[in-house]
């Protein structure tokens, strides 16, 4: 229950995006990306958490071939853009050449390709 009051008393996706769109710190690159993940997933993503219309609708229509490739490639840009940070915050740049690798080898399976 505790855990629970102190995420609802935490910040928003938004204000933390902005505050690392304001830090000049920020790798600008994760940033724009995970900007870019926000307005094409988010609103599907609260819907079905929350209830909404999308998880009432597919219980009736199925799940349409697209919507579930979407849906892994998504997650998939999770995990890449989270490789891709860690690879930056190790601070070797060497660390980016896998990460580098794997947006090339999966390209068919993530939906965000930037070579920054």
């Amino acid at each position: 229950m505790e855990s629970a009051k102190r995420a609802n008393e935490g910040e928003s996706l938004a204000e933390m995006l902005k505050q690392l769109e304001a830090n000049p710190n920020a790798p600008a690159g994760i940033v724009a990306q995970l900007r870019e993940f926000k307005e094409v997933a988010w609103k599907a993503m609260s819907s079905y958490t929350h209830g909404g219309l999308h998880p009432l609708s597919r219980t009736m229509s199925g799940y349409p071939a697209q919507l579930i490739y979407d849906v892994i490639r998504n997650g998939n840009a999770v995990v890449a853009i989270s490789a891709q940070l860690l690879a930056i915050l190790s601070g070797n740049p060497q660390n980016m050449v896998s990460v580098r690798q794997m947006h090339t080898d999966f390209m068919d399976i993530l939906p965000i390709v930037n070579h920054q």
